[in-house]
C-alpha cells in the first residue's frame, strides 16, 4: 500500500444523542486551520442509528488533528453559513475503531419551563455558555418552541442583534469534545440581553475564531460578574447520558414527561414529534 493510501486511513466521528434525523436543521464540518475550506463535510441525514444515537463519520482523513464546526444556514454570513466551533485540534482515529462511546459527543435538548409543572417556554431568548463562554443565542420564535439562531459573527457588540439562522426544533450542545467532558450553562430570557450582559456573564472565548480581535478585545475590558452568572446562568448536567438521561433532576428523558400543551392548543402535545427520538428536556429554572 502507498505511503499516501496509508496516511487516509482515519476518521472523525460525531456522535448524536437519540434518534431525531429530521429535527436538526445543520451540517458539521472539519478544516486544518481557523479558515473554513469545505474540504469536509456530513449532515445527520447521513447518520448510522444505533440504539440510544446517531453516528457519522468523516473518513479518509490525514492523521493529523483538525477543528470540528457545527454549520447552520444563516442569512446574513457571507457565504450563507453560521460556523459555531465545537473543537480545536480533534484527533482522528483508525477506521477500523469502534466505541461504545465516541470521543466528542452532542446531546439535542428541548427547553421547557418548570419541573413539577412542566409547560411551554413563551417566546423569548435562549443563551448557551460552553466551558465559560458564550457559544450560541438563539430566539424562541412561537409557543412550539422552534428557535433560530443569532449570527453572532456578523453581529457581535450591537445591543439587537437579528435572529436570522434556519429554524431549529431544539438545542444542539456538546456534551464531550476530544473525549473531555464540556461545561454547558443556560439562560432563558423572555427579553434579548444587551451585548455588555453576554459579556458579564462569561464574554468571548479567546480563541473564538468566529470573532475579530477588535470585538474579542472589547469582549475583555467587560470583566465577568461572578454574582450575575450565579443568578442567571444555569449549569445543565449531561452525564446521566450513558442511562438514558435517567436519575437527574433538571435533564430528564421524554418519555417521562406528561402531554404539554400550548396556549393556543392546551390539548395538543408539543412534545410528540420527539417522544421516539430518545432526547431529553431540559427544565429552566431561571
Amino acid at each position: 500500500m502507498a505511503n499516501s493510501d496509508r496516511s487516509q486511513q482515519y476518521k472523525v466521528t460525531v456522535e448524536i444523542a437519540g434518534l431525531d434525523t429530521q429535527g436538526f436543521n445543520g451540517w458539521f464540518e472539519l478544516s486544518q486551520g481557523p479558515i473554513i475550506n469545505n474540504q469536509h463535510s456530513s449532515t445527520l441525514s447521513q447518520a448510522t442509528a444505533s440504539g440510544h444515537r446517531l453516528t457519522l463519520s468523516f473518513m479518509g482523513l490525514d492523521p493529523q488533528p483538525y477543528n470540528l464546526w457545527l454549520v447552520i444556514g444563516s442569512k446574513h454570513a457571507y457565504n450563507g453559513s453560521y460556523y459555531l466551533p465545537l473543537g480545536r485540534r480533534v484527533k482522528p482515529v483508525s477506521h477500523g475503531l469502534d466505541k461504545n462511546e465516541w470521543d466528542n459527543v452532542l446531546v439535542p435538548v428541548v427547553p421547557l419551563g418548570g419541573s413539577e409543572h412542566p409547560h411551554a417556554l413563551e417566546p423569548g431568548w435562549m443563551y448557551v455558555y460552553v466551558n465559560g463562554f458564550l457559544w450560541r443565542e438563539l430566539e424562541i420564535i412561537n409557543e412550539l418552541g422552534a428557535m433560530r439562531d443569532v449570527d453572532l459573527s456578523m453581529q457581535a457588540v450591537r445591543d439587537s442583534r437579528e435572529a436570522s439562522c434556519h429554524v431549529q426544533p431544539h438545542v444542539l450542545v456538546p456534551y464531550k469534545i476530544n473525549a473531555e467532558v464540556v461545561d454547558i450553562a443556560l439562560n432563558y430570557s423572555a427579553s434579548q440581553l444587551p451585548w455588555s450582559m453576554l459579556c458579564s456573564l462569561g464574554g468571548i472565548a479567546p480563541n473564538d475564531n468566529r470573532f475579530s480581535v477588535s470585538v474579542r478585545k472589547h469582549a475583555r475590558s467587560i470583566p465577568p460578574n461572578a454574582a450575575l452568572q450565579q443568578d442567571l446562568l444555569q449549569s445543565i448536567d449531561l452525564s446521566t447520558y450513558p442511562k438514558g438521561f435517567r436519575g437527574a433532576n433538571q435533564v430528564v428523558p421524554i418519555d417521562s414527561c406528561p402531554k404539554i400543551g400550548t396556549p393556543s392548543q392546551p390539548q395538543s402535545d408539543l412534545l410528540r414529534p420527539f417522544r421516539a427520538t430518545k432526547i431529553p428536556v431540559v427544565f429552566m429554572q431561571n
